[in-house]
């Protein structure tokens, strides 16, 4: 198809979700706003409830990320034409009747109706490689600067090849299927949908974001005409997109250098301590490079830990660090950690005496002395002795056993040792069909230094009253 020769917004889709707070109720905000609107906005007191819009009936619900005042219009997907004066309209209501802050986000689902022109390639086969190669997120960026490097809208110019440690000097063509692309929900662009027919666009939102009406459709815009140019061409890559690409690879190769073998890793990484079964033996970490370079990599690249030990327990096969600090953890998955200073996305991990800040844990036992602040903790035993700070938590079953000092509980089980201050928000909506569990304790905090029971996995050295009882997590240095 020629992209000249038609007007190609006419069969695009889109489909807004707009989260805000107001004063009002959520059937206020729904009558009124309906009204505006001119369609109908059904009111549900669950979140992500399953309900799914159409283009005649929108959705109100929760979302308790914020609070119990935010909420989350969700629309179905509109014929681009009629979405524009759906956009104006609610932008216009909300900076009338309510407000926006750094927690809120705009986003937009992308989808075309091949009916109208079947030629065109349907979204559900996109060539999700090459249109990351050419995609700017610069445009974005450039419009709402305060959304990058946000952990729910992170970046997609992230391609790993399957072979990290070859040199790409000599590539001559692209096979896709010798990458890996960035599917996951956090993403500036979740790929996660492309199956069911569209995309969704993540990266705007942020404080005020009703009042940049121009910057929404400009970026909307750049992304829709963005994603025809890749559809039009989409079974093939271009010497362009093969230039960018062996940037890339060149970039991940210069730092794979330093993985080629175990000298020339601990002469590039002098202050990383690598242990085998807690032994700092060149030899024997010669012998496991292979089996854990890969690993090394991640932690090092992907997630900027530069300095602090590791240790890889070849009879579990399993990793545990300690001492490492980072500030911008791509994911840490399935690691026990000790002792680390840590933003980023934490997932299937055990956690001991960390200060973690603006990070999402999920998946995870905070077993012991952590200190959490500005977080989202999602369905993450939180023990006793931890600490939690104007953070998020839902925690569905799991169980809130800790002090927490402001910040919103959505959901978990409290438990008998769990105190929780008077400022904090626990959502107790009674029209709510999950109700928190467990007893509330509302300024009530122990003594300190009465510990109580300590987890029996847990047990304390007598150096700085570190847990050192776990098989593997001691870090005494064997020689």
């Amino acid at each position: 198809m020629n992209l000249s020769s038609v007007n190609f917004f006419y069969c695009v889709n889109i489909g807004f979700e707009f989260e805000f707070y107001s004063d009002l109720n959520r059937n206020e905000i729904a009558l009124d706003l309906g009204k505006v609107l001119g369609k109908k906005i059904m009111v549900f007191s669950k979140y992500h409830s399953s309900f799914k819009p159409t283009k005649d009936i929108f959705k109100i619900e929760p979302d308790y990320s914020g609070g119990s005042k935010m909420v989350e219009l969700i629309t179905g997907p509109l014929p681009y034409f009629e979405s524009i004066p759906i956009l104006i309209k609610t932008l216009k209501w909300i900076d009338e009747n309510g407000y926006t802050d750094k927690k809120c986000a705009f986003q937009f689902g992308v989808s075309i109706d091949t009916s109208i022109y079947p030629e065109i390639t349907p979204v559900d086969k996109i060539n999700i490689l090459k249109f990351i190669l050419g995609f700017d997120e610069n445009v974005i960026y450039k419009k709402f600067p305060d959304r990058y490097g946000s952990l729910y809208a992170k970046s997609i110019k992230r391609i790993i090849p399957s072979n990290r440690f070859v040199d790409p000097t000599n590539l001559s063509f692209i096979d896709k299927n010798l990458f890996e692309v960035p599917l996951e929900k956090n993403m500036g662009i979740n790929f996660l949908k492309v199956p069911e027919g569209y995309f969704e666009v993540r990266y705007l939102g942020g404080k005020d974001y009703q009042k940049k009406y121009t910057s929404i459709k400009d970026v909307m815009d750049y992304i829709i005409t963005y994603t025809f140019q890749v559809l039009e061409t989409n079974d093939g890559f271009s010497e362009n997109d093969l230039k960018i690409l062996k940037s890339f690879l060149s970039e991940i190769y210069k730092n794979a250098s330093s993985f080629i073998d175990s000298q020339t890793f601990q002469k590039n990484y002098p202050h990383l301590n690598v242990m085998i079964d807690l032994k700092s033996d060149p030899q024997i970490l010669r012998s496991f490079f292979l089996n854990v370079r890969d690993v090394l990599y991640d932690l090092i690249v992907e997630n900027n830990i530069k300095e602090g030990m590791i240790n890889y327990d070849s009879n579990l096969g399993k990793f545990q660090i300690k001492d490492v600090e980072t500030q911008r953890a791509y994911l840490l998955k399935d690691y026990d950690i000790l002792d680390s200073k840590i933003s980023g996305n934490i997932l299937n991990c055990r956690l001991f005496g960390c200060n973690l800040s603006n990070s999402t844990i999920e998946d995870s036992d905070l077993i012991t002395t952590n200190e959490i602040d500005k977080s989202k903790i999602i369905n993450t035993d939180v023990m006793f002795s931890n600490t939690v700070h104007d953070s998020y938590i839902d925690n569905k079953e799991k169980e809130i056993n800790c002090e927490v000092y402001g910040g919103i509980i959505r959901s978990g089980y409290i438990g008998k040792l769990a105190t929780i201050s008077p400022e904090t928000e626990v959502v107790d909506d009674a029209s709510d069909d999950k109700k928190m569990k467990g007893t509330l304790k509302k300024n009530l905090f122990p003594n300190r230094n009465d510990k109580g029971s300590i987890p029996a996995q847990i047990k304390f050295s007598d150096n700085n009253a570190k847990p050192s009882g776990i098989p593997g997590i001691n870090f005494k240095q064997n020689n």
